[in-house]
C-alpha cells in the first residue's frame, strides 16, 4: 500500500512537472509572438520584419506541437519536458556565461579596463567621471554645459525615428545646440569639451565671418575631430594653412546623416572642395538610419529639405528639454534601467542569437552599396555642379595599421572591413578622387600605434590628426585645388 501511495505520488508530481513545463512553454511562446508583433508594428515595413514572421511561424507550430503532446500518455509528456527544460537549462546556462566571460570568448579587449591599468602602470592621470559627473560638478560652480547628442539616439527610438516635435512638425535635428559649451568623449585621458557654432558643430565662433570657404569637412566622428581638443582636429589643423575651413562632422552616423548633413549645411555654402571621410562602420551604421522614414526623403528626393539652418533657436529649445528629459532619467533611473536592459537581453538570449547569427537584419543591409552609391552619385553632381572638388578619405581602425600584430588575437571580422573593396570600387567608377590614409601615412610610419591614445582601439591623437591633415593638404596641393596665398 505504501509503495502504490509513493508512486501515486510521484506520478502526480511528475504530472505536474510535465504540465507545468509545458503550459509554460505555451505562455512563453504566446507572449513571444506577440512581441515579435509589437516589433512588426513598430518598424511597418515588411520586408524589415522577415526575421519576426519566420519567429511566429515557427512559435505557432511549436504551440501547436506543444498542445498536442498534453493530450497524449505521461510517459511522453515527461520524455518531452526533460527535453525541453534541458534545452532552456543549456541554453541560459550559456547566455549567463556570455553575459559575464562574452568579451573574453570572442576575445574583445575591455579596452576602458586597459586604459585604466596603462595609466596606472604609467603614472599618467585619468579623469575617471562619467560625463554626466563632469556636467554635475560644472553646474556647482554655475557653469552651463550639454552633453553632445548624436542623431543616432532619435534612431533607437522608434517614435522619434521622424525626428523630435518642432511647432506643428517633426525635424531630425543633424547639429547640437548652437553656441554652447559641449561635453563629448575622453580616450586619453581628459573630456573633450568644445563650443558649438551658430548651428551646433565643433566650428570656431568666426568661422563663418569669411565669405569664401575653401573646404567643407564631413563623416563621422573621427570628421568631426574625437577625442582631441577642436584646435586639433582636421579642419582645425588645415585652417592653419591660411584656409577658410567648415567642419560638419556627425559623432555616431552613417553615410545618410552624413549625406544629410552635406543637404542641410554644405550645398548653401558651396565650398570649393568637399571632404567625406570614411570608416570601416559607416555602412553598418547606415543600417538603421535607412529605416527612419524622414531620413529615406534624402536619399529618394534630391529636392528634400528640412531647412534646419534656418529653425535652429526653435532646433535649440527642442533639444535642451530633450536634453534636460534624458538627464534626469539618466540619473534618477540608471541603475534600473541598466538592469532592466541586462534582464531583457538575457530573457531573449541575445548573446547566444547573436553568435547563431538569429538576430533580425535590415533588409537593406545587401543593398548598402548601392544605396552607398547613389549617395556618392548624388554628392559628386551637387559638387560639380557649383565647380567644386569631391574627396572620399578613407581612415583605417587601429587594427588595420597593427604591424606588430600587438592585436593579433582579435577576431579577424574586426579587423576586416568588409565592404572596403566594394567603396573603393565605387568611387573608381564614378572617378572621385580618393585618399586612403593606410597606404599614404600609417604603412609608411614606424610606429603607427603611437598614433592613438594610449596606443589603444579609439581615435586619433593629435598627432594622428596632425599627420593626417598634413596629408590631406600635401594631396590638394599636388593637385593644384587651394589657393593659400589670399589674405585673411
Amino acid at each position: 500500500m505504501q509503495k502504490k501511495a509513493f508512486r501515486k505520488e510521484t506520478n502526480l508530481y511528475l504530472n505536474f512537472f510535465t504540465n507545468s513545463i509545458i503550459l509554460s512553454t505555451i505562455v512563453l511562446l504566446i507572449l513571444s509572438i506577440f512581441y515579435a508583433g509589437y516589433k512588426i508594428y513598430q518598424r511597418g515595413v515588411l520586408e524589415q520584419n522577415i526575421f519576426y514572421i519566420y519567429f511566429i511561424f515557427f512559435s505557432l507550430i511549436f504551440i501547436i506541437i506543444n498542445v498536442w503532446i498534453l493530450r497524449l500518455n505521461n510517459n511522453i509528456k515527461i520524455y518531452f519536458s526533460l527535453v525541453v527544460f534541458s534545452l532552456g537549462f543549456s541554453l541560459y546556462s550559456f547566455e549567463l556565461y556570455m553575459n559575464y566571460y562574452g568579451n573574453d570568448y570572442a576575445r574583445i579587449p575591455n579596452w576602458p579596463e586597459k586604459r585604466l591599468i596603462y595609466v596606472q602602470e604609467n603614472n599618467l592621470v585619468f579623469d575617471t567621471r562619467t560625463k554626466s559627473e563632469v556636467i554635475e560638478d560644472l553646474k556647482k560652480d554655475n557653469i552651463s554645459i550639454y552633453p553632445e547628442i548624436h542623431p543616432i539616439v532619435f534612431l533607437s527610438n522608434p517614435d522619434l525615428s521622424y525626428g523630435i516635435q518642432l511647432n506643428d512638425q517633426k525635424v531630425f535635428p543633424l547639429g547640437g545646440i548652437s553656441r554652447s559649451s559641449t561635453i563629448s568623449c575622453n580616450e586619453k585621458g581628459n573630456w573633450l569639451i568644445y563650443d558649438t557654432d551658430k548651428f551646433g558643430f565643433n566650428n570656431p565662433g568666426d568661422a563663418y565671418l569669411k565669405d569664401n570657404i575653401d573646404i567643407a569637412v564631413f563623416g563621422d566622428s573621427f570628421a568631426k575631430g574625437w577625442c582631441v581638443g577642436s584646435n586639433d582636429n582636421f579642419a582645425a589643423n588645415l585652417r592653419k594653412n591660411n584656409l577658410n575651413v567648415l567642419n560638419y562632422g556627425i559623432a555616431g552616423s552613417g553615410p545618410l546623416i552624413q549625406y544629410a548633413a552635406f543637404k542641410e549645411y554644405i550645398e548653401p555654402i558651396k565650398p570649393k572642395i568637399v571632404l567625406w571621410f570614411y570608416f570601416m562602420n559607416d555602412l553598418y551604421d547606415m543600417i538603421d538610419e535607412l529605416r527612419s522614414p524622414l531620413l529615406i526623403n534624402y536619399l529618394n528626393n534630391n529636392n528634400f529639405n528640412q531647412d534646419l539652418r534656418n529653425n535652429q533657436n526653435l532646433i535649440d529649445s527642442s533639444l535642451k528639454k530633450f536634453i534636460e528629459e534624458e538627464l534626469k532619467k539618466y540619473k534618477n533611473n540608471l541603475d534600473n534601467k541598466s538592469k532592466k536592459l541586462l534582464y531583457s537581453d538575457f530573457i531573449k538570449l541575445s548573446k547566444t542569437r547573436a553568435i547563431l547569427n538569429l538576430i533580425p537584419n535590415s533588409s537593406q543591409k545587401n543593398n548598402l552599396i548601392d544605396v552607398y552609391f547613389k549617395l556618392l552619385t548624388q554628392t559628386k553632381t551637387s559638387v560639380e555642379s557649383w565647380g567644386g572638388e569631391l574627396y572620399v578619405i578613407n581612415l583605417p581602425a587601429i587594427y588595420h595599421v597593427d604591424s606588430k600584430n600587438v592585436y593579433k588575437n582579435i577576431p579577424i571580422e574586426l579587423k576586416k572591413d568588409l565592404y572596403k573593396d566594394q567603396v573603393e570600387d565605387a568611387i573608381e567608377s564614378l572617378n572621385i578622387s580618393y585618399i586612403d590614409m593606410q597606404t599614404e601615412v600609417f604603412n609608411k610610419h614606424s610606429d603607427p600605434l603611437s598614433l592613438f591614445p594610449l596606443r589603444m582601439w579609439g581615435h586619433y591623437n593629435e598627432l594622428g590628426y596632425k599627420l593626417l591633415s598634413n596629408e590631406i593638404f600635401a594631396r590638394l596641393s599636388k593637385d593644384e585645388r587651394l589657393d593659400t596665398k589670399k589674405e585673411n
